[in-house]
């Protein structure tokens, strides 16, 4: 999919969720795009684990939590990806988010 100028405005300012390395999800504030690349944050969140996913074996299948995003940075650092890998993260609009892993 091409993306065109419109669409790669559309992700600037937004928040988005991407995994992170300790297996859960974590956002990010998309800063701009520069080189190819879009400029993200981290910002806090408070992330709780709300239920295990249990099948009929009572083996855990899964996990939901629960994400309360803050509108502060976690952390100076900035994180690049690339301009067409952006599309692969969900834009999140509301602070309180629940996911499976």
């Amino acid at each position: 999919m091409e993306l065109t100028n419109n669409f790669i405005e559309d992700y600037i300012g937004k928040t988005i969720m991407m995994p992170d390395s300790n297996n859960l999800n974590a956002f990010y504030k998309v800063l701009e795009l520069t080189n190819d690349k879009y400029t993200l944050k981290q910002l806090k969140c408070d992330t709780k684990l709300i239920r295990k996913l249990i099948d009929e074996d009572c083996d855990i299948v899964g996990e939901v939590y629960e994400a309360k995003v803050f509108d502060e940075y976690a952390t100076d650092t900035l994180t690049f990806i690339d301009k067409k890998s952006i599309s692969e993260y969900p834009v999140i609009y509301v602070p309180i988010v629940q996911y499976e892993i």
